[in-house]
């Protein structure tokens, strides 16, 4: 059974609080190691979303070739678009927990993780 879009990005939980016992903090490699296990279950969820993408493009294209009615293609575009921004808010999610990070890490220049953050929102805002 399909989960509606919110659900499942919201079944991807970002609290580290629920698994950490009253009074204890997390240290910093066992945070590393949730926000791995979290990106991990993203990826998972855009490829999945991807497959199920292509095929409801596929569809679009055969309902073209079919003749179908055109305000029937236009709602099943709008779908797919639909599910693509769907998919991108995830891919921003999984960039901020892994590229976002790595960077941080390896970075010399302080300034220059979040110079890439900026450029990468500020392109995804636009489009």
């Amino acid at each position: 059974m399909q989960q509606p879009p919110d659900t499942i990005i919201n079944s991807v939980s970002t609290d580290t609080t629920s698994a950490t016992p009253k009074g204890q903090h997390h240290n910093g490699a066992q945070r590393m190691e949730e926000i791995d296990i979290e990106q991990e279950q993203i990826k998972k969820n855009v490829i999945q979303r991807m497959k199920r993408i292509e095929g409801q493009i596929r569809g679009i294209q055969r309902m073209i070739d079919e003749g179908k009615e055109c305000e029937d293609i236009l709602v099943q575009v709008r779908a797919a678009r639909s599910a693509l921004q769907s998919a991108s808010r995830l891919i921003l999610k999984r960039y901020l927990l892994k590229c976002h990070i790595e960077s941080l890490r390896n970075s010399e220049d302080p300034t220059e993780p979040l110079d890439k953050v900026i450029d990468v929102l500020s392109h995804y805002v636009e489009s």
